[in-house]
């Protein structure tokens, strides 16, 4: 907020997060709420951010009930992550997985104890309406092959949503008067896991064997979300990696707007080869090895 602003362009920009978030709530566009608080604490201030905040968690909460005001406060802790870690100059690969674990647990959550609210099983709208289209179109429903896509479809929105958010929130930071404080961005062709992650992923996959080995309950449950926790990051650095091939003339795809599109087409094959590919990255280290050439 600029010091030579008037009174009233002051009080507006003090309230303008706060309208934005009210407004997004009333329309349904929670999952770009983190982007509008995030930025408000750059941009105007921290007791602007407060009330927006409020205004997102407590109102929504009292106006749509505890699923969404759940969900808005999971929401809520999306802002505050990319809050700390640009301040603290964390990389923003980090950033963006965690957002991303975040909004897709945050989704997962909310469909969950909306499920339960209206009294049926959970997905069980979604899954009927995907089962009645294929019997439309006389197929048998594959329904394994159901709860696989629905994963999928989850990794996606989370990486989406967490994508735009951190890209608005950077986009207004580094035009307030604390950009000198955000560390600058590197190309996302270079996004790299750290190799703490292959530490933790070792440790998620040993739990998962162990958890099917004792037949313990909801053992498929937990296997999803070990690979969800595990995928997501991977299908990110494959995304990144795809992007350093077509950057160094390794494949047809120049621009990452192709790229995306193709990702789309091939969809959710797409997601598939992503996580293999970053997985080969990890082990690899293909284009660390060829940037010290």
């Amino acid at each position: 907020m600029s010091k030579n602003d008037s009174a009233t362009v002051k009080t507006i920009k003090f309230l303008l997060p706060s309208l934005i978030a009210f407004m997004l709530c009333v329309l349904g566009m929670y999952e770009f709420l983190p982007c509008v608080i995030a930025s408000a604490v750059f941009t105007v201030g921290f007791a602007s951010a407060a009330i927006a905040s409020i205004t997102m968690v407590a109102g929504t909460w009292a106006m749509f009930g505890e699923a969404t005001g759940v969900y808005a406060l999971l929401l809520w802790l999306v802002a505050l992550n990319m809050v700390m870690m640009l301040r603290l100059r964390k990389p923003y690969r980090t950033t963006l997985v965690i957002s991303a674990i975040i909004i897709s647990f945050a989704i997962l959550l909310f469909v969950l104890m909306k499920s339960k609210e209206a009294g049926v099983k959970p997905f069980e709208d979604i899954i009927n309406s995907v089962v009645a289209l294929y019997l439309a179109l006389g197929y048998i429903p594959p329904y394994q092959e159901i709860y696989d896509l629905g994963l999928m479809f989850l990794m996606l929105a989370g990486m989406f949503y967490a994508w735009i958010n951190l890209l608005f929130t950077r986009m207004f930071a580094i035009r307030s008067e604390q950009a000198t404080t955000i560390k600058p961005m590197a190309r996302y062709e270079l996004w790299q896991l750290s190799s703490y992650f292959n530490i933790g992923a070792i440790v998620i996959t040993v739990c998962i064997i162990a958890l099917g080995l004792l037949r313990v309950n909801n053992a498929t449950l937990y296997a999803y979300a070990g690979i969800f926790v595990i995928g997501l990051p991977l299908c990110v650095q494959g995304f990144s990696f795809l992007g350093f091939m077509g950057r160094t003339g390794c494949l047809l795809f120049r621009t990452k707007y192709m790229l995306i599109i193709a990702m789309l087409a091939l969809f959710p094959l797409s997601l598939i080869i992503l996580v293999i590919l970053g997985t080969v990255e990890q082990i690899f280290r293909f284009r660390q090895k060829a940037l010290n050439r």
